[in-house]
């Protein structure tokens, strides 16, 4: 109770300057850190004002979308409780979501970030109600974002575009099916996230290390986890015959969970395990040399998105 009403202080102390703000912002993430009872506790009211700031100050957009997605799940388990608020008063809201960086795949082998303009009062855009979004390269930016001479604002937007990728990952852990909707559908050029401009993403050997992890992650929560009671059967030692009879005709009339009933197609789930094998058979090898920054990470991300394959089914 007593962090609690910490809270609500340093979150006034975000209202003081940039770097005061910063400060208070890295004491909650301490606070909140793995602190799940904390966290199921938190007062709505504090979350809307992280997403009011969100909204409202640019230059610390980056810093409180990553406090955010610190508070949506704890060690990999989502907390629906906060995780449907988010999807309520963001991704449902025409004026929030137009905050989000959107990945996109226009052609084959080429992933663009997809941005629109900052909103205005009434959740239109500047430059009117047909104003289209800005496209950036995301091979270009990242070369751009992480060499020494590269520009304050494309170091900006590639930090933005990270703390994006794990609000999305925070949001989707659990299985919250509105969240993995929401961000999978709509028209092309505002669909959040798509099946293919992940696989590229997870696959491309010229991103970062540390932003490939990212996207395996997102992969992991989006497209592949199922509830882990998925396809288990509580276990008996005795059946009545009719019972038998009645699990083997309803067994046969079950869809393939691999071909029908999965959001992965046939065709995508054998693109994305051939992208799995490949990045592990890569970056598991001791003998790997010039190991990038966020090798680890990705090697994490990546095994756990093939246990989670394997957990499905998707592996033989």
């Amino acid at each position: 109770l007593h962090l609690l009403k910490e809270v609500k202080v340093l979150q006034e102390q975000m209202k003081s300057g940039k770097v005061l703000a910063a400060h208070a912002a890295k004491t909650l993430s301490v606070m909140f850190a793995d602190n799940r009872a904390l966290k199921e506790q938190i007062d709505m009211n504090r979350i809307d004002f992280l997403l009011s700031v969100i909204d409202s100050d640019a230059s610390q957009r980056t810093l409180y979308v990553d406090l955010l997605a610190l508070l949506l799940s704890n060690r990999n388990v989502g907390i629906k409780r906060i995780q449907d608020h988010v999807v309520d008063r963001w991704l449902l809201n025409r004026r929030m979501r137009q905050l989000i960086i959107n990945t996109v795949s226009p052609d084959g082998g080429i992933v663009q970030l997809s941005m629109f303009p900052e909103p205005v009062e009434g959740g239109r855009m500047r430059g009117g109600p047909i104003a289209k979004s800005k496209k950036v390269d995301l091979e270009a930016l990242t070369v751009s974002a992480t060499s020494n001479s590269s520009d304050s604002k494309e170091k900006e937007l590639y930090a933005l575009y990270k703390a994006n990728l794990r609000l999305l990952d925070a949001l989707c852990k659990g299985c919250n099916s509105d969240a993995q909707t929401l961000i999978t559908s709509g028209e092309k050029d505002r669909r959040i996230m798509s099946f293919d401009a992940l696989l590229q993403c997870v696959g491309n050997e010229r991103l970062p290390a540390s932003l490939r992890a990212l996207h395996v992650s997102l992969m992991h929560h989006l497209f592949v986890q199922r509830p882990s009671t998925h396809h288990i059967r509580p276990l008996r030692t005795t059946f009545l015959r009719s019972e038998l009879e009645n699990i083997a005709a309803q067994e046969e009339t079950l869809l393939d969970p691999l071909f029908e009933s999965d959001l992965l197609a046939a065709q995508k789930a054998h693109d994305l395990k051939r992208e799995v094998i490949e990045t592990m058979s890569q970056n598991t090898n001791a003998l790997v040399p010039e190991a990038q920054d966020g090798h680890n990470g990705l090697v994490l991300a990546t095994t756990r998105l093939c246990h989670e394959l394997l957990r499905c089914g998707y592996f033989s």
